[in-house]
Formats: C-alpha cells, structure tokens, sequence
C-alpha cells in the first residue's frame, strides 16, 4: 500500500515536472515575441509621431496660394506622409495557447490575464489600421495621379504639384481624416506597448 502512495506521489511529482517545464518554454516563447515585438512598437509609434507631424505642416499650408512660401523640405513631409508602413505583431505563440485551449499551462493569473488583453488589442489594432488603409486609398492614394507626378521631380515641379494637390477637397478630406486616425493609432500602439512591458516584468520574475 505505501508503495503505490509513494509511486502515485512521484508519478504527479513527474506530470506537474513536465508541465513546469512546458509553462517555462511558452514563456520563454512569449517572451522572445514580446521583445521583438517591443522593438516595432517603438519604431512603429516614432514613424506614426514623425507622419502626425508632415500631416500637420501639410494642412498649416491648405492656404498657401504661392508656392513660394512652401517650406523648403514640404516634398520629404509629403512623402513621410505618404509612405505606408505597418507593425505585424510576433503573436504565434499567444495564438496557439489561446486556439489550443492551453491556457491553464499558464499558472500566472496576471499572465494569463495580460496575454489574452493583448490578444485583443492586436486584433483592434488590425482593424483601427484595415480601416485607415482604406481611407488612405480613397482620399490621398486615389488623389496623388490625379495630377501629373513627374512634377515631384524637380524642386520647382514639387511647389506646383502641391499647390494643386492641397487644394483638392478630397486630399484635403484624407489628410484631416489621416491625421485623426494617426492620433488614434499612436494612442492604441502605445496602450499594447505599456501591456507588453507589463507582460515582460512578469514573465522575468515568472521565470527566475
């Protein structure tokens, strides 16, 4: 009889070793997502402040009649403005405990409880961005032929070009509308960066 308790005793002892040792290597897993997905988030909200910041001076110069009084450096906050690039968060690990249904690996209730908010901001962030994509192709990407761009190749052709082009209503719509969604999408990406720190103190001491 003792020798069954004893061998019931180490046959837990060896299943709860196992799923230690599997909680650890999600962690880890997590953990090397969550730094790199750190790193985009800084990148990604820098690039978002730097396009706030082109979108303000473009619309500053709505009123401009001659483009003499341009700034001398509107063509590179036109481009800034322009130019679309997005953060894909490193979120397969997260994806895979939430869809297996191995969530309970995860003793941490704090860890737990951050990783499936983070799972939720992601999929807002997808579609904060899905929505300003569209409003980027309508307003400001379906504009920009509109008028002749071989201007943008000369610093002259450049302050024609953009007196037109910030003169038309519907760029001038898109360019309220990016800024807005900007503000928005700085606001969101910093949220997930703050959830993300969080989840990285946790799982450091989780993991010691």
């Amino acid at each position: 009889m003792i020798g069954i308790l004893l061998a019931l005793q180490v046959n837990n002892w060896n299943e709860k070793q196992q799923e230690r040792r599997l909680e650890n290597s999600y962690l880890v897993s997590i953990k090397r997502d969550l730094l790199r997905d750190k790193e985009g988030l800084i990148k990604i909200i820098d690039l978002r402040k730097g396009k706030l910041e082109s979108l303000n001076i473009l619309i500053e110069n709505f009123k401009v009649v001659n483009e003499s009084q341009y700034p001398s450096d509107i063509k590179s906050h036109f481009f800034r403005m322009a130019a679309w690039k997005v953060f894909n968060p490193n979120d397969n690990t997260i994806v895979e405990i939430i869809s297996s249904g191995k969530m309970s690996i995860i003793k941490h209730q704090g860890i737990k409880n951050d990783l499936l908010d983070l799972r939720n901001l992601y999929v807002i962030l997808t579609d904060l961005r899905g929505h300003m994509r569209r409003e980027y192709e309508e307003y400001i990407f379906n504009t920009l032929f509109k008028i002749d761009m071989e201007l943008l190749l000369t610093d002259e052709g450049t302050k024609k070009y953009m007196r037109k082009i910030l003169q038309i209503p519907t760029f001038k719509n898109g360019l309220y509308a990016a800024r807005v969604n900007q503000r928005i999408l700085v606001k969101h990406s910093e949220k997930i960066l703050e959830v993300v720190n969080n989840l990285l103190d946790k799982i450091d001491k989780e993991l010691e």
